[in-house]
């Protein structure tokens, strides 16, 4: 079975193989069953051009490219885990590249920008 990342511009996949999970390099997380957290989840996806949320799965899948650095929190020398609360607010309609070093001033402001407008009261 083939897993994908929900976002449409994306290509993130992760599929079982005869012998177990061949892993991709960037994980998947799949939608929060917190009704309030999942709808924050489906806010940042409407408002960032993701069409049909309301068609999601609830076994539909985020890869790691989607959340800034500091939604994860290191555990051990090398496993990183998704905080809590944490909602995606990276988006791209071009090819998107994880890497080790982040230009923190824009994804901290991208982040922020998102926070604001998912927080406003409608």
């Amino acid at each position: 079975m083939v897993r994908y990342c929900c976002i449409k511009s994306c290509t993130t996949t992760r599929y079982k193989a005869k012998r177990g999970i061949q892993k991709s390099s960037v994980p998947l997380y799949t939608l929060p069953s917190n009704p309030e957290m999942r709808e924050k989840w489906m806010q940042a996806l409407t408002l960032n051009g993701q069409e049909s949320t309301s068609k999601l799965s609830k076994t539909a899948v985020i890869c790691a490219k989607h959340f800034g650095e500091q939604c994860f929190e290191k555990i051990g020398l090398s496993c990183v885990r998704l905080k809590p609360h944490s909602i995606p607010t990276i988006f791209s309609h071009t090819k998107i590249e994880l890497t080790d070093h982040y230009d923190e001033d824009s994804m901290q402001e991208q982040s922020l920008e998102m926070m604001d407008v998912l927080s406003t009261p409608k």
